[in-house]
């Protein structure tokens, strides 16, 4: 065998590094769409160190193209996975029709406790006046509690810890 046609340790540790740079690079164009944080970062940097490795296997100034190509698209990759965050920002927008909603079954709830006693359901002849004020109490802290639980669920859960809790809502008992 000549020189030319054996295969040096060399030319296999380039291999290796072009193969896995470019496979690196590839995974981090496919996680600029992704809403993976800064994770891609990691990958663009591991690419971008192979790439310089291979920069430095690269005898020729033909082998040395392909290098130069990867870097400058991984210092471009991770500028871009740097900057995403601070540009892009999740925000969540407050829904108003939500606390007017809130509002509406606020006074909702006064109004038809009113209509009970207008109606005579809850007056003196059924309950006592204690009893009717504990009544009216009642009512108005479920109605709050399940407004206050409303407001809990529509909060946004952030996305490191998704921990879903099981929420009972407490029913009114009249005696």
């Amino acid at each position: 065998m000549t020189n030319s046609q054996t295969i040096t340790s060399k030319t296999i540790m380039r291999r290796i590094f072009s193969i896995s740079s470019v496979l690196l690079t590839l995974f981090c164009i496919a996680n600029l769409f992704l809403p993976l944080g800064s994770l891609p970062v990691i990958f663009a940097a591991l690419a971008l160190i192979l790439a310089i490795i291979l920069l430095f296997l690269s005898k020729t100034k033909f082998k040395k193209n392909l290098p130069k190509v990867l870097i400058v698209l991984n210092v471009v990759l991770t500028g871009i996975f740097i900057a995403k965050p601070i540009i892009f920002k999740d925000e969540t927008q407050i829904d108003t029709t939500t606390e007017q909603e809130r509002e509406k079954i606020k006074l909702d709830a006064n109004l038809e406790l009113e209509l009970l006693e207008q109606e005579g359901i809850i007056n003196n002849e059924f309950l006592s006046p204690e009893e009717v004020d504990s009544v009216r109490n009642k009512i108005i802290d479920t109605v709050q509690k399940v407004l206050k639980q409303t407001k809990e669920l529509e909060k946004p859960v952030p996305s490191n810890s998704a921990k879903e809790e099981e929420i009972q809502f407490e029913q009114p008992t009249f005696k």
